[in-house]
């Protein structure tokens, strides 16, 4: 009887740990409100989405890639690859290159209604995004 219960233990526990944790980040898409406190306005706003493991978008006139990690509250996204294209505008470059940098120094998010923090080491929000319709 006791192999039996150590049996059945054994296999609800296998069970348990082979099926994958997924975030609640996965497959959601953001469009970005602000970077560094500095709102983000107009028709050409920033995107972000979040895959099984790597996030994509847009900036303001690159695509954009990376890899991230959860674990719990924490959030790790390896550096942004993007493409390489000039904006028109000068300050549409400086917003986007704030973006990405400041996607490379995240270090946790949180989820309130519809909006995500993401944060910096200190708990500060460093990119405030909402849900995409």
């Amino acid at each position: 009887m006791n192999r039996l219960i150590l049996l059945v233990m054994t296999v609800v526990l296998l069970v348990s740990c082979s099926q994958a944790v997924t975030s609640p980040l996965s497959n959601t898409a953001w469009q970005v409100i602000s970077v560094n406190g500095n709102a983000v306005e107009g028709q050409n706003v920033p995107t972000l989405r979040f895959d099984a493991s790597t996030i994509e978008g847009k900036g303001l006139c690159n695509s954009y890639s990376a890899e991230y990690q959860v674990n719990g509250d924490a959030l790790t996204i390896t550096p942004v690859v993007a493409t390489e294209m000039a904006c028109e505008d000068v300050i549409f470059n400086i917003i986007e290159q704030d973006f990405f940098g400041a996607l490379n120094v995240v270090t946790g998010y949180a989820i309130r209604g519809d909006d995500l923090q993401l944060l910096d080491l200190n708990g500060a929000v460093i990119v405030l995004l909402r849900k995409a319709p």
